[in-house]
């Protein structure tokens, strides 16, 4: 499995911690099926439930997680000094911003490509009017 998109390093994830998917859903408050619905249509999941994972997995590195860059798991280093530094909550707080703004996007982006597809159809029908 290739860790090229998001919905696959959440599987790798879920896979190293030796839980299975719907333990996984149950602890970052996702519908049932959410997540294998995503691995099978190769999708995305909602920014909460990508907040929810950071905030449930503290061990997991949200940068390797969004980007897959560097470690999926954090060093005890930088576990323990996420536990004590505002610095890092700040850090975390921009990062879910980040995923916030990324979600917004696209959405932004789908309501786009219905609205041209919406004034497409219009112009055909006014055409054939």
């Amino acid at each position: 499995m290739e860790d090229d998109t998001l919905i696959n390093r959440i599987k790798k994830f879920i896979d190293s911690e030796g839980v299975s998917i719907r333990t996984f859903e149950k602890k970052i408050n996702a519908t049932q099926g959410v997540i294998n619905k995503a691995l099978k249509n190769n999708g995305d999941i909602k920014g909460k439930l990508l907040i929810s994972i950071v905030e449930n997995y503290t061990q997991l590195s949200s940068d390797w997680l969004l980007t897959g860059k560097g470690e999926m798991l954090l060093t005890e280093k930088e576990k323990v000094f996420s536990g004590i530094d505002d610095s890092k909550e700040c850090e975390i707080l921009k990062e879910k911003i980040n995923l916030l703004e990324q979600l917004l996007e696209s959405k932004n982006e789908t309501i786009k490509a219905l609205q041209d597809k919406d004034s497409n159809g219009s112009s055909k029908r006014q055409h054939s009017a």
